[in-house]
């Protein structure tokens, strides 16, 4: 009855796998885990509220307020989650309601994850508070006589979906739909396909394969979208990931990627990336 966890202070926030929320913010959260009500082994619920530095559409809105409930449950054959934010703001941010229900689970030698999350402007339309849906299902299973990974990833987004909270780095939701969606995490250097949730159906497909004992790892993918509110910005894209551990602490990554949009010449690019784990 007293396993009740809190946290306080200046923070990374993550729910629904960043689709609904993914910034860094202050906040302070309450946590209830252990419950087990009839036919679930683990119930947790989460209270969320936070105050400053809450970014809305990867900009800053210091008047805006959240306020959030998270729950997350074991059933005998999935592990949902349901989740439900409210921000309110003085600014041109704009008030607005949030809420995702996902479903993770093992099928056969399949790996699925289901996601479902949408927003509502509570009042006027703003760039931080639209309406729109967002589906996405994830795929993955493991090759006979291999430890690689193949995955297939879709989406589908009705209106313009927005998240509650993104960093200014994190780009658009669609960035875990794959590494071609993926935001690169420095300033505004956008991603090779757009990571944006406006009326678009796409996905992705890859293979990673892993080498000297996982230390080094190496991800092929194909993606692509398609509009369907007529706006003609189609695009397909094909990349490549290489991540090498150095030492014990140490993570070299090597980016390339090649992407076309319906109307602009083609794009191709590469990065080097490094990174330190303390």
């Amino acid at each position: 009855a007293f396993d009740i966890g809190f946290a306080v202070g200046h923070q990374e926030l993550s729910l629904q796998e960043g689709l609904l929320i993914r910034d860094n913010f202050d906040l302070v959260g309450l946590t209830r885990n252990s419950l087990r009500p009839p036919g679930i082994s683990n119930l947790r619920l989460t209270a969320l509220y936070g105050w400053n530095n809450i970014d809305r559409k990867n900009v800053g809105d210091d008047s805006a307020y959240l306020f959030a409930l998270s729950t997350e449950g074991d059933f005998p054959m999935s592990t949902v989650s349901l989740d439900a934010v409210f921000v309110l703001s003085d600014n041109v941010g704009g008030d607005g309601f949030y809420g995702g229900v996902s479903a993770v689970q093992r099928i056969g030698r399949f790996n699925t994850a289901v996601r479902v999350i949408g927003s509502v402007p509570l009042g006027q339309r703003t760039a931080a508070a639209t309406r729109g849906i967002l589906w996405l299902n994830e795929v993955s299973w493991t090759p006979h006589h291999t430890d690689n990974i193949i995955y297939v990833n879709s989406f589908w987004a009705l209106g313009e979906f927005s998240s509650a909270a993104r960093d200014a780095t994190a780009g658009g939701p669609l960035g875990r739909a794959g590494i071609l969606f993926a935001s690169a995490g420095i300033g505004r250097f956008g991603s090779p396909l757009s990571n944006e949730a406006d009326d678009v159906v796409g996905g992705s497909i890859g293979y990673q394969m892993f080498f000297s004992h996982t230390r080094r790892q190496l991800v092929l993918e194909l993606a692509g979208r398609k509009d369907t509110d007529g706006s003609d910005t189609d695009a397909l894209g094909a990349g490549a990931r290489l991540q090498q551990a150095i030492g014990r602490r140490l993570v070299l990554r090597l980016d390339a990627f090649a992407a076309a949009q319906e109307g602009s010449d083609g794009r191709f690019g590469a990065r080097i990336e490094t990174l330190l784990k303390m």
